[in-house]
Parts: structure tokens; sequence; C-alpha cells
């Protein structure tokens, strides 16, 4: 007994001690966390205000909780958990835009807090301005990044997805402080909300081992710590992804939704390591809208610095001794962080959509982070000063080239909500006046699709600016599932049209053939006892 209390005293003082550091760094970095929640308003306040309706988002309107068993259908029970835990069962697009945006600074919060810890640790110094311009990088790197954007356009689950970022930050920083049981049970709900927050925790235990281990401002490295400190990161990750894999296998997943993704063919074996090194060569080229080139310049301003500091250029003389394993242990350690964008890439063996690449802009922004400390660590002299001069470079140039793709998706995506209100609303008017109805609630099936036109200044992403009424439209059966979430939309604006069957769908495309496309008179016409629109003839 005397046992049991002594250890829950000692729990109790080091949760204690922990809250207590969490409310110094607070202090310490105010400011720089006000400025880094009023970017984020800022950057996504479209989410705080809008009630446009994106891509699924209709589904959760529509439908109401029969989405939730499509989720747990294929394997994403911890995001209903967490809609469960947030009391966000019934939609409610203002209250969970908000959440989302409080959710992901307070991410950026627990991540540069663990790191900043790790780096006190170890002997170095935290809490100076140089730390806060630190913290400030890698958070605005962050959350200007358009990749983000695209995931937080989902928003019936921006909240629950953001927060999953706060318990995989927290989930590192208690396995970091030795509190594995905890650390494992948070991160369980975590990998239950999306398949590439395991990608993202991957990341965040090569960016704290990164920390861990270059980042030493007194004494030798001790490899042995070093690798056991990485083996104990990635066991609570193991722990919680078998877990979490058991959970799904045996009680939710009925799906092979995930297993449907993995492109690996034993017969083309080569097109898979060929897409593999597509994404790779399109990432570090800056290829296409949601790739920069300032992400391979900061992999080699990095891997000059890391070069350097294992020769011994450290602000502390004792640190040139750098056995040849330890040089190589920290090259390890580079590798390892600068592979974490591909490592769902690798498992798939084809570039994820998107909005899955989530550890693409965390890495981005750790970069620039390790980066800043290693020149702090670095002796002062014309290198340094150079080198502090090209980051800042890079991180402003990275900055204003992803806000500006990030604000243009933002607003092109509203104009295609536009483009879409105007044609629904015509669509509802038309079938009133088609069947003399102004209330009319029967079956409507929607054959082909209509893009979204957009304007000059529309930049289409993966999602956004791509129109409702041209989404599914190739998923089979065809028209059944394009015309579901068409209704879905409609519903959103007041209407009461029914979602087909699938044998109405098909003898909606037999009747289709016979019609002309919408608008022209007879693009809607009744099929039995159903309506019949005809938006193209795709």
């Amino acid at each position: 007994m005397k046992k049991l209390k002594h250890s829950t005293a000692e729990l109790f003082t080091h949760y204690a001690k922990l809250l207590r550091e969490f409310a110094h760094y607070i202090k310490r970095n105010r400011y720089v966390i006000i400025l880094l929640g009023f970017s984020v308003c800022l950057i996504h306040g479209d989410k705080l205000f809008s009630t446009n309706n994106g891509i699924d988002t209709e589904k959760i309107i529509f439908e109401g909780r029969e989405i939730y068993e499509s989720w747990i259908g294929i394997g994403r029970q911890g995001l209903v958990f967490l809609k469960w835990m947030l009391g966000q069962q019934n939609y409610n697009p203002y209250f969970a835009g908000l959440l989302a945006l409080l959710f992901l600074t307070a991410a950026i919060v627990i991540f540069t807090f663990l790191f900043e810890t790790v780096r006190g640790e170890r002997g170095g110094e935290t809490g100076k301005t140089g730390q806060r311009y630190l913290n400030f990088a890698f958070g605005i790197l962050l959350i200007t990044h358009p990749i983000l954007t695209e995931q937080l356009y989902f928003s019936l689950q921006g909240a629950e997805v953001t927060l999953a970022f706060v318990l995989c930050g927290t989930s590192l920083l208690l396995s970091h402080r030795r509190r594995f049981v905890l650390g494992t049970l948070l991160l369980i709900p975590a990998l239950g909300v999306y398949q590439a927050m395991a990608p993202l925790y991957l990341f965040g235990i090569a960016a704290t081992a990164c920390v861990h281990g270059m980042c030493i401002g007194k004494g030798k490295a001790r490899l042995k710590e070093e690798i056991f400190y990485v083996f104990r990161l990635g066991g609570v990750f193991l722990t919680a992804f078998i877990i979490n894999q058991t959970i799904t296998a045996l009680f939710f997943s009925k799906s092979s939704y995930l297993s449907r993704q993995v492109q690996w063919k034993k017969d083309q074996i080569w097109e898979g390591v060929g897409r593999i090194f597509a994404h790779v060569r399109d990432v570090l080229t800056g290829s296409g809208t949601f790739y920069f080139g300032a992400f391979f310049w900061l992999a080699l301003v990095l891997l000059a610095l890391v070069i350097r500091r294992n020769r011994g250029n450290g602000t502390d003389k004792s640190n040139t001794g750098y056995s040849f394993s330890v040089r190589i242990w920290n090259l390890l350690l580079l590798s390892a962080l600068l592979a974490s964008p591909f490592y769902l890439t690798l498992v798939l063996g084809e570039r994820p959509v998107i909005r899955g690449q989530l550890a693409l802009p965390f890495t981005m922004a750790f970069m620039a982070y390790l980066a800043g400390l290693l020149l702090r660590e670095s002796k002062k002299g014309i290198l340094t000063s150079v080198g502090k001069t090209i980051l800042f470079l890079l991180c402003f140039t990275a900055i204003w080239q992803q806000t500006d793709i990030t604000c243009r998706l933002y607003y092109s995506d509203a104009v295609r909500y536009q483009e879409d209100l105007w044609l629904a609303g015509n669509l509802e008017q038309d079938i009133i006046k088609f069947t003399g109805k102004c209330d009319y609630a029967g079956t409507v099936v929607f054959v082909g699709k209509r893009n979204a036109p957009g304007n000059c200044a529309s930049l289409t992403g993966d999602v956004m600016g791509q129109s409702l009424f041209a989404w599914d439209t190739e998923v089979e059966p065809v028209n059944y599932w394009s015309s579901s979430r068409i209704i879905g939309f409609m519903h959103c604006m007041g209407t009461n049209y029914q979602a087909p069957t699938a044998d109405q769908t098909a003898q909606a495309a037999a009747r289709a053939l016979e019609m002309p496309c919408y608008p022209a008179e007879g693009s809607i016409e009744w099929c039995g006892d159903f309506l019949v629109v005809k938006l193209s003839g795709e």
C-alpha cells in the first residue's frame, strides 16, 4: 500500500511539474502564440464564417448519422469517437470551424513545446528571442501550407483531424517523458481518425529524435542512448498501431476501402517504384500546385548544417570528438526526417491524395526549425551569418508562395460554391415548372455531370474548386453516388428530393439516351414515377 501511494505521489508530482513547465512555456511565448492564432484566423478565416458546402459536408447534413456508419466501416472509428466526445454528431459549421482553428493553433503549441522541452533537457538554451522566432517559423510555415488547406476543406471533420494533431503531439511528449501507457492511449484514437496520422506520427518520432540527438549543448553524443530513445518512441507507435488495427479488424472495418488504395501488384513492381520516384521528384522540384522548391533548398541547407555539425563546429569544443558511428547516426536521422512525406507513398505504391500528405507541411516546417537550431549551435562567423540569411530568405519565400496558393484556393472554392448554388437554383425552378409542384419530394436521378467553370483567377485543387455536380460520376453504379451527392447538396438549400436506387439509375441512363442535355427543352423527363435530369452526355 505504501509503495502504491508512493508511486501515485510520484506520478502526480511528475504531471504537476510538466504542467508548470507548459505554463512557463506559454508565458514565455505568449506573443508568438497570439500572433500565430491571429495568423491562423487570418489565413483560414473562411472556416469561421462560411457555410459553403464542400464534398462530403453535404452528406453529413443530408444523411445525418448514416455517414458515421460508413466511417466506421473503413476503420475511422477514432473520428466518430472524437465527434462524440466533442458533441459534434449534429453538424454545426460555425462551431466546427472554430474548433478546427483552435485545435490547429494548439497543435503548433504542443509540437513546439515538445521540441523546446527536448532541447532544454539536452542542455540547450530555451526562452531566448531566437527560440521564439523558430517557434513562430515552424507555426507559420505549417499553417500556410495548401496541403493543410485541402484537409481543412472537409469541414465536417476538420475539428477532429486537428484534434488528432494535438493528440499525436501530446503522445510524443508523454512518450519522451516515459509515460508510455498514457502516450499509447492518446495515440490509439488519433490513428483511427485518418490513415495519414500514422506517417505524421512517424515524422514526429524522426523530428523529436533529431532534436534529441543533434542539438546537444554539452558533451559527446552517446549513440546507444540515442538508438534506445528512438526505439522508446517507436515502441509507443507500434503498440498503438497494433491495438488500433486489431480493434478495427475485430469490431469495425467491413470494407476493402483501405486495401484497395494499395497499388502494389506482383506483376507491376517497377510501375509502383516509378510512381514513388515520380512523387519524390515532384516534391523536390516543386512541381504542381501543392509542392514548393523551398523543400529542396531547405533540405540542402539542413544537410550542410548536419555535415558541419558532424565535423565538430558546435559551441562546445568537446563536440569535436564526434565518432564515425555518431556521424552516420546523425545522417540517418536526417534521412528519416526527409523521408517522412513519403512513408505513405511507400506503403501504397502510389502517391496519396493531396489531403492525405499531412506529413509534408509538418516536415517542411520542422526542417526550417531544425536548421535554425543548428545555426544557433554553430560558432559565430561569416558562414553562420550567411546561413541565417539564406534560411530567412527561404522561409520568407515559402511562406509567401504558400499563403498565395492557400488564399487562391479558398477564393476558387467560394466561386465554385456560387456556381453550384446557381445551377442548383435553376434546376429547382425548372423541376417546379416541369412537375407543377413547388414542394415536389419524389425521386430524382441526375445523369452525367456539370463542371464548375470558375474564372481566370480560379485555381482548382485536388478537391477545392471541384463542383459537387461533377463528383463520383464514374463510380459504380454510375449516376447512383453522384445523384445522391447532388440531392444532398440541394437538400442543404431546402429541397426534399429523394435519392434513387441503383436500379432506378440504370433505368434513368437508358431513358437519358433519347434526351438532350440540360438546360435544353426535354432535358427533364419522367421515367416511370421518378424524374430524370440529363446534365451531360458523358
